[in-house]
Formats: structure tokens, C-alpha cells, sequence
């Protein structure tokens, strides 16, 4: 017949009252191996009494269990596999539970799954806590790795066993004591560069294991000053630390030398950081050039540009020498697809007449370009300094000044000179303007030209600019009859 919760509940208690008076009084006169025995006996037929299907877990007052009063409580008899873990009431004492007592090896059957992990007291695990003994492997998706005390657990605990590889995205790897993983410990899983500020400072530099990865480490947030000496391995030094190589000169080894059109190269070991440095050497540049301007040893292109003579008469603008460049006597041809780079190149200017160098140089000295317009100049020995240069010749602006022509009867003039100050010049620039004087003219009878004795031609602003004409004079006659 099925009994009601309360009877279990008295019944169990006034048992263990009972059970536990007897085994004070009666025991311990007797000795001790045979009370242990009695005591065992005791305890079984005890479990035997007990209908633990339908035992009340959760009307039970664990409370009031007294728990440490049982020296030698057989907890292998306990029918853990029958224990609704998950039917444990909130206020479960789960810190009285003897855990360093339970027969772990022998609980095969245990319904792990069913424990309620989230309300299992990791942080009052006694010391002699059975850490080794839990199924790592078996533990159900939901179980709360973050409340396990990893920074405390024993110096014997066989970390072989925790699923590394299986561990949620919020685990706390920070706290894990590095120096006691496994050989085969998922470094390159941990989320180093989100480590906490001061947990390098505690980092167990000097106790990794040999073959520890240090180049999965965030060095660029790692201090050089929190690393002790000689800690690093001599063939690895953080890429990420900055320093100034330092290496013994004399120590270069050439790889392949230059030639005179290409480079070379030369490595040393830094000292530091023990990186192989590789360095450039530059070419030599003495090339050896054919009469077509091919070096006869790397075959380069020898560039020698030239630029065109230009003239132009004045007419008040600036003569710009802007002209298509041309190969000079020396030069080979470019290599196909390449062409000058006239975008780049900047070209002199001559504003007064009379003759100047038509300079011209490459921003940058990019002097070649393929097609897309890439800088190839590297390709050629270009000579800058054989650059030739042709000549911005500005010639004075022919101008023609025609004067007036007049005549007169000798009695009219009353005893002065006949003349006649108007002119005319043909190619006179805009705002450009003539100041003449003109001789005595004609008193007498007779004819003569209508000179110019003197004159100045000015801008709109009064400089002299009468050198930049070649005037030529048309004059006319004065007629006294």
C-alpha cells in the first residue's frame, strides 16, 4: 500500500535518531572493525526499509539531515542513479553533500545529464574535492563552465580530460594556468587579445611548456618590461615590438651581386630579434653602351633626351618651349609599349625677346611610362646630366612707322617751316603706344622727307619697351613751293 510523504518523513527521521543513539551507545564498547561491520549492516537494511521510488525528494527537510554526524555513512549504498537530480528543490543544501566521500568510480549510472549544474556549488568544493573523477566529457551542453574554479584546481588535476576544443565562446581562458595544459591544448583558440589589462602582468612566463606557441601571443599589446630575460626562445622575438635592427657590419653576405643595370642583394641577422634582414644593393650604373645605346652587359636602354629650338616674334606673350623631345645622338629607342611622359614634364619659358635655354625637367623624374601610364623609368639609364637643350629664340617684332606727307606755298608760311607730325605704325601691339619727335621741317623752297629724329615706344604703363621692335621708317615729304 502506498504511504503518504509525511509518514516518510517521520519514519525517516525517528530511523535515523534511532540508528544513530544505537550505534553511540551499543558500539562503542566493541571493536572497532567489527562495529564498522555492524555499522555497514546497520545502514543496509536501513536503505533496504525504504521505498526510494517514492521517497519524497522534495518535501525532504535536507536541513535538518545531519549530515557531518555520519563517520562512517556507507554512501556507496546510496542509489544514486535513482535520484531525481533534476527534481531537487532550490533550497538543496548541495554544500552539505560529503562530495570528497561518494563512490565515484563506481556511480557509471549516474544521470549526469540531470544534475542541476547551474546550481552546483563549484566555489564550496572542499580541498579534497574529486575534481579528477567528473565525466569532462560527458558533461551536458548547458553546463556552466564559467563557474568552475579553474585557478584552483589541484597540482594533480589531468587537464587531458577538459574538452578544450568543445568550450563555449564566453569560457574564461583568462583563467586557466597555462603553464599545466597539455601538449595538444588549443592555443591559437584562446581570445588573447581580449585578456584583462593586469593578466600579463601575472602571466606564467618563465613555467610554459617547451613547446609553447609564442607567436600566437598579442605582442603588440604585450610590454617588453613584463617579460622576464631569457624567456623568449633565441629564434623568435615578437615581429610586433618595434626596434632598430642591429646587426655587425662586417658581417653582410653578399646573395648575388650587382650589375651595372641591376641590383644586388646582401643579408645580415638582426641581433636583436635574430630576423634575417635582406637588403638591396644598389647597381654599379657603369654600363657598357654600343653605338646603338644598348648596354652590351644587361642589356639596358640608354636615354638621352634632347629638346627643340623654337622661335617666335614678339607679340607681348610669354614663349613657351613646349615641344615634342627628341632622342639625342647616343640614345637607344624605348622598349614597346612605352612612351615619354609628357603629362610630367615641365617645359622653360622666355617672355622678353633674345634667346634663353629651352629647359625642361620630370616631376619626380618620371621620364617613361607604359601604356597605362605606370612609371617605368627604372627600366632605362637615363642620363639627366647629358640632357641637351635647344635654344627659345624671341625676335624683336618688325614694326613699320610711316610718317605724313604735306605741302605748302613759300608765301603762305610767312617766314616759318612747313611741318607734319602725324604717323601711322602698322604692328603696333594693343596698349602699346609711340612718343615721336620729328625735325625742323621744310622753310625754303623745295622738298624734304618728314624725318623722326627720335622716339620711345611705351606700354600702358610708361615702361620702355622699345627694344622688343625692329622699327623700320617710311617716310613721307614736305613740299614748300
Amino acid at each position: 500500500m502506498k504511504r503518504s510523504k509525511p509518514f516518510y518523513l517521520l519514519g525517516l527521521l525517528v530511523i535515523s535518531i534511532i540508528f544513530m543513539l544505537a550505534a553511540f551507545f551499543c558500539f562503542t564498547g566493541f571493536a572497532k572493525n567489527w562495529r564498522e561491520e555492524q555499522e555497514k549492516k546497520m545502514w543496509n537494511s536501513f536503505f533496504n526499509s525504504i521505498d526510494w521510488e517514492n521517497f519524497p525528494w522534495e518535501d525532504f527537510p535536507w536541513d535538518a539531515f545531519p549530515w557531518d554526524s555520519f563517520e562512517n555513512f556507507p554512501w556507496d549504498q546510496v542509489p544514486w542513479d535513482q535520484m531525481p537530480w533534476d527534481q531537487m528543490p532550490d533550497d538543496f543544501p548541495w554544500d552539505h553533500v560529503p562530495w570528497s566521500d561518494l563512490p565515484w568510480n563506481d556511480m557509471e549510472h549516474t544521470p549526469w545529464d540531470s544534475i542541476p549544474w547551474d546550481q552546483f556549488p563549484f566555489d564550496e568544493m572542499p580541498d579534497d574535492f574529486p575534481w579528477n573523477d567528473l565525466p569532462w566529457d560527458d558533461m551536458p551542453d548547458d553546463f556552466p563552465w564559467n563557474d568552475v574554479p579553474w585557478d584552483e584546481m589541484p597540482d594533480d588535476f589531468n587537464w587531458d580530460d577538459i574538452p578544450f576544443d568543445e568550450m563555449p565562446d564566453d569560457f574564461p581562458w583568462d583563467e586557466l594556468p597555462m603553464d599545466q595544459m597539455p601538449d595538444d591544448f588549443p592555443y591559437d583558440k584562446v581570445p588573447w587579445e581580449d585578456m584583462p589589462e593586469d593578466y600579463w602582468e601575472n602571466f606564467p612566463w618563465e613555467d610554459l611548456p617547451e613547446n609553447f606557441p609564442w607567436f600566437v601571443l598579442p605582442w603588440i599589446l604585450i610590454n617588453p618590461d613584463m617579460v622576464p630575460d631569457g624567456v623568449l626562445p633565441d629564434d623568435f622575438y615578437p615581429p610586433e615590438w618595434e626596434h632598430e635592427h642591429q646587426f655587425v657590419p662586417e658581417l653582410w653576405i653578399m646573395i648575388y651581386p650587382p650589375t651595372c643595370g641591376t641590383p644586388g642583394q646582401e643579408q645580415n641577422v638582426c641581433l636583436i630579434c635574430r630576423e634575417v634582414i635582406t637588403r638591396e644593393i644598389p647597381p654599379t650604373g657603369d654600363h657598357v653602351f654600343g653605338d646603338d645605346g644598348v648596354c652590351t652587359v644587361c642589356g639596358m636602354h640608354r636615354i638621352i633626351l634632347k629638346s627643340a629650338d623654337i622661335y617666335k616674334e614678339y607679340d607681348g606673350l610669354p614663349l613657351n618651349g613646349d615641344s615634342e623631345l627628341l632622342f639625342a645622338e647616343g640614345s637607344a629607342g624605348l622598349l614597346a609599349g612605352h612612351y615619354i611622359n609628357y603629362e610630367g614634364v615641365k617645359f622653360a619659358e622666355c617672355d622678353i625677346f633674345g634667346k634663353a635655354p629651352n629647359y625642361f625637367e620630370f616631376a619626380d623624374d618620371i621620364v617613361i611610362v607604359d601604356g597605362e601610364g605606370n612609371d617605368v623609368s627604372k627600366q632605362y639609364a637615363i642620363e639627366f646630366d647629358k640632357f641637351e637643350y635647344g635654344m627659345l629664340v624671341m625676335n624683336p617684332r618688325k614694326l613699320i612707322i610711316t610718317t605724313g606727307s604735306d605741302e605748302a606755298e613759300f608765301d603762305d608760311l610767312n617766314g616759318s617751316a612747313l611741318k607734319c607730325e602725324e604717323f601711322t605704325a602698322d604692328r603696333l601691339l594693343q596698349n602699346h603706344h609711340i612718343i615721336a619727335e620729328f625735325d625742323d621741317g621744310q622753310s625754303d623752297y623745295g622738298t624734304c622727307e618728314n624725318k623722326i629724329t627720335y622716339f620711345i615706344i611705351v606700354d600702358e604703363e610708361g615702361n620702355d619697351v622699345t627694344s622688343r621692335y625692329s622699327v623700320t621708317f617710311e617716310f613721307g615729304t614736305l613740299t614748300v613751293y
